[in-house]
């Protein structure tokens, strides 16, 4: 497992974003419980790390931009 550092600015941003654009209370509730677990900002399929700025743009994602391709 790997695990992503943030600066504190970063995760409250990644935070407010989430709350932003997840809609419903139970997506919200797991969205928040991923971001502060250890391999947030992991991607789910091949490991490799997502981009901060898509994060923040697509914050309840788990791709990265090259796995959300194959998978679109």
């Amino acid at each position: 497992m790997h695990y992503r550092y943030f600066t504190l600015e970063q995760r409250d941003h990644l935070e407010q974003a989430i709350r932003d654009q997840v809609a419903t209370p139970t997506d919200l509730a797991l969205a928040l419980e991923r971001l502060h677990a250890p391999d947030y900002g992991t991607c789910a399929a091949c490991g490799a790390e997502v981009p901060y700025v898509q994060m923040i743009e697509a914050p309840a994602a788990t791709l990265c931009p090259a796995c959300q391709a194959k998978a679109s």
